[in-house]
């Protein structure tokens, strides 16, 4: 019998799999990329929102929001 070893049936595996595996990792890239904004300008909008109350309105959100009553 011909005997494969582990590293060759990996490959296999790998090859037999790869276009798969390429088209996962470039959904995964974009959404990753995408969800990094939105994640970002969500947290700079409720900073802005914040001092937005504490400068502006003068409301005591943000007093609150610290626990400093």
């Amino acid at each position: 019998l011909h005997r494969v070893d582990r590293r060759q049936r990996q490959m296999c595996i790998r090859d037999s799999v790869s276009p798969f595996n390429e088209a996962i990792a470039g959904v995964a890239h974009e959404t990753d990329e995408i969800l990094g904004i939105v994640f970002i300008l969500a947290i700079t909008l409720h900073i802005a929102g914040a001092l937005k109350h504490h400068l502006m309105d003068k409301d005591g959100t943000l007093r609150r929001m610290l626990g400093k009553n």
